[in-house]
C-alpha cells in the first residue's frame, strides 16, 4: 500500500470521505464514512466509531497489489482515528473553562 495516497476530507461533523489515488494522483477509490449513531449498540462497534457506508474501489482491484479490501478499510479507520483525535484535542484545547475567581 506504499504506492497509494490517502486524502481524507471531513465533509461535516458526522461524515468523512477518503479518496485513494495512485502515485500519479489518479483516483483509484473513494470511501465514505459516517459517525456511528448514538442508539447503535452492536458489538464490536463502539461510540465515537466510524462506519463505512459506501465504497467504490474498483480502480484498486485494476491496479493489483498485495492488499485486500480489509487492509484498505483498516488503513482508513486508522487515518480517521488520527484525524478525529487531533481535531478533538484542538477543540478541547480552545474550550477549556476558566475560573475567574480571585482574578479581581
Amino acid at each position: 500500500m506504499d504506492n497509494l495516497i490517502f486524502n481524507i476530507d471531513r465533509m461535516d461533523e458526522n461524515k468523512i470521505r477518503i479518496i485513494i489515488s495512485d502515485e500519479n494522483i489518479i483516483q483509484k477509490g473513494i470511501l465514505y464514512f459516517e459517525k456511528v449513531k448514538v442508539g447503535f449498540n452492536r458489538k464490536p462497534i463502539s461510540m465515537n466509531s466510524w462506519a463505512c457506508i459506501d465504497a467504490k474501489i474498483e480502480g484498486l482491484y485494476d491496479m493489483g497489489g498485495d492488499y485486500t479490501s480489509l487492509d484498505i478499510l483498516n488503513k482508513c479507520q486508522l487515518l480517521i482515528s488520527s484525524l478525529v483525535s487531533v481535531n478533538e484535542h484542538v477543540i478541547d484545547g480552545h474550550n477549556k473553562p476558566t475560573d475567574d475567581k480571585g482574578s479581581k
